[in-house]
């Protein structure tokens, strides 16, 4: 099976646009390059492993799962740094149930050799509970302001569609399948591709957004340089 699908073609042309935009982001969008890039070659490297050697790959993927999780509960939180994020009693409430959780699935539960659904599921719902009690705060902290131009809330709503839309298709896992062996339309991949480009659309979008206010800024200092 080849490497390129939908989906590694939409995160593929994220983390181009990442490239183009985030080259000289500052705080939190400057991680988005790293982390992207990251997750490309974590994938790259599980199906190299899968295919090309014939090995299990469940824990790369399980790492994967993690660390995503992990990097928007960051991203999400209105900390600005990395000091004051685990300075708040609720993150480190957070990483310790997430991490707890993964940890006991990996080593006692589902195991190392095969993809932990079951992290990811407790995985996004916490962080579905996360957006949605992040939702307010972010909706009325930009009220004087365009919000469809502000990153912040593309990041939003890339968590929302994918989260969301993990937690549907895990718990609806065992009923797509018996539907593609009864029909042989295999729903469940065709709603992972549509997850996918609704994910790394919207982080796309939040990157050209990060670009444009940059530039903006950058202008309004160079103007105001030339009236002094």
């Amino acid at each position: 099976m080849s490497f390129f699908s939908i989906s590694t073609i939409a995160e593929f042309l994220c983390l181009v646009s990442a490239f183009l935009f985030l080259r000289k982001a500052d705080g939190k969008f400057s991680l988005f390059l790293p982390y992207i890039g990251g997750i490309f070659f974590f994938e790259f490297l599980g199906w190299y492993i899968n295919e090309i050697l014939g090995l299990s790959n469940g824990l790369v993927f399980n790492i994967v799962i993690l660390f995503t999780i992990l990097f928007f509960l960051y991203q999400l939180s209105p900390n600005n740094t990395m000091w004051s994020f685990f300075n708040e009693k609720r993150n480190l409430i957070s990483i310790f149930l997430i991490v707890t959780f993964w940890a006991i699935n990996l080593i006692f539960g589902q195991g190392v050799t095969i993809f932990n659904h079951y992290s990811l599921l407790a995985g996004s719902i916490i962080m579905l509970v996360l957006c949605l009690s992040q939702s307010n705060l972010l909706l009325h902290s930009n009220m004087n302001e365009r919000l469809l131009r502000k990153p912040e809330f593309w990041v939003f709503v890339s968590c929302m569609f994918y989260f969301s839309g993990m937690i549907f298709s895990l718990l609806f896992h065992n009923t797509l399948t018996v539907f593609y062996y009864k029909t042989g339309w295999h729903v469940s991949q065709y709603l992972l591709h549509g997850i996918n480009i609704l994910h790394y659309g919207c982080l796309a979008i939040a990157f050209y957004f990060v670009m444009i206010i940059r530039k903006n800024i950058s202008n309004t200092i160079t103007e105001n340089g030339r009236g002094i």
